[in-house]
């Protein structure tokens, strides 16, 4: 266990309870949240009514032309997907109780909308599933990586697909057209998967993986698994109380941080001041993130700033016909090339291998065999 990868989780439960803990958001977009939920109120009582009538901007009153895809639809999907989960649970040897699944269900879905609300103005996604699972279930990974995969899906889904809503709206793609295409895509993406899962599973590809040169892992699953160790088989009582005890007063200060932030309603989200320090112990390094700072700065600060006129009309059109060309290159250069096998040298192919990263010589500092962190065979109570 690596004591940078505890630290960085611990930092997650810091920002998350200071941002969301029903302060700092419900401070500052205390009206938002009210009006989306009176307006969601109203959509219920009235499922056949067009929701856009209650909008007066010119994007809105251009989609009005377009049939709209009533609430209920997603209602039905939604008690589609809740007892296909449930049911896959109790088919498989999961081992994980129905009840924490609902609980961490109904927990991420009150926080769902000041959660789409940080992610929204500041980028950043929240997570606390994994510390609850393992309350709630003790000393069972299993439990803890299914319900992290529920509560991070339930926040991580909503935020994309309230996105692409967005590029959508502003792209003034019909409703309709854009519930067809999500439907069609999340079926076919989760027959994939499957098959996908499947395949590398197989014990031929286990064995293949153990003994592959380049040992290059993905960060995210590494991350779960670090995380359904240290919250499951530790168990978070021990983390909080015998590793890190400091750890479990940023449950209380946090909250209380956020308090001055938001009543000032100052100008530095606090979101954005924890996540930017706490980085460096993110599990992608900065040559991930610094092509969308050169972006966002060009777009969202000097192009918004001195060419507001062009911004506004072509800003978003600009992103959805970029985030479309990206999936439909990747296709292309599947079909055309990676499936012929067809290889070429040239810049684009090369110049990741000209890093410290591809030299493997980013360690500056000698690590023992042993690794950080607690050794083999210590004791903690």
């Amino acid at each position: 266990m690596s004591v940078l990868n505890t630290l960085y989780v611990g930092r997650q439960h810091r920002r998350y309870r200071w941002s969301i803990g029903a302060v700092y958001v419900c401070i500052t977009e205390y009206k938002m949240m009210w009006d989306s939920l009176k307006l969601y109120a109203k959509t219920l009582r009235h499922p056949f009514r067009n929701a856009l009538n209650d909008f007066d901007d010119p994007h809105s009153l251009m989609m009005r032309a377009y049939p709209e895809v009533f609430d209920w639809w997603f209602l039905v999907i939604f008690a589609i997907g809740v007892a296909t989960g449930l049911i896959g649970l109790l088919y498989y040897p999961t081992t994980v109780p129905i009840w924490t699944v609902v609980m961490v269900f109904l927990f991420n879905m009150a926080m769902l909308i000041p959660t789409s609300i940080i992610f929204a103005t500041t980028g950043y996604q929240m997570g606390f599933s994994a510390i609850l699972a393992g309350y709630m279930n003790p000393g069972n990974a299993m439990t803890n990586m299914v319900i992290r995969m529920y509560g991070f899906n339930i926040d991580e889904q909503a935020a994309s697909f309230v996105s692409d809503q967005k590029i959508a709206h502003y792209a003034k793609i019909p409703q309709r057209a854009v519930f067809r295409c999500q439907l069609v895509q999340h079926l076919s993406s989760a027959c994939a998967q499957l098959v996908l899962s499947k395949h590398c599973s197989s014990p031929s590809r286990i064995s293949a993986a153990r003994h592959r040169s380049t040992c290059l892992v993905c960060a995210f699953p590494r991350t779960v698994y670090s995380d359904a160790i240290m919250f499951e088989i530790i168990n978070p009582d021990r983390v909080l109380t015998t590793l890190y005890p400091a750890l479990k007063h940023c449950f209380y200060i946090c909250p209380l941080v956020a308090i001055p932030f938001g009543i000032l309603n100052l100008k530095h989200h606090p979101v954005l001041i924890i996540s930017g320090c706490a980085f460096w112990g993110w599990s992608y390094n900065l040559t991930y993130y610094i092509v969308g700072l050169y972006s966002a700065f060009a777009f969202m600060f000097y192009i918004r700033r001195y060419y507001t006129a062009w911004w506004t009309k072509y800003n978003y059109i600009l992103t959805s016909g970029l985030s479309a060309g990206v999936a439909f290159s990747g296709i292309v250069v599947f079909l055309s090339l990676q499936y012929t096998r067809t290889n070429f040298t040239w810049w684009g192919n090369t110049i990741y291998a000209t890093g410290v990263d591809y030299a493997r010589e980013t360690g500056r500092l000698a690590v023992s065999k042993e690794g950080l962190g607690l050794k083999v065979g210590d004791e903690f109570h």
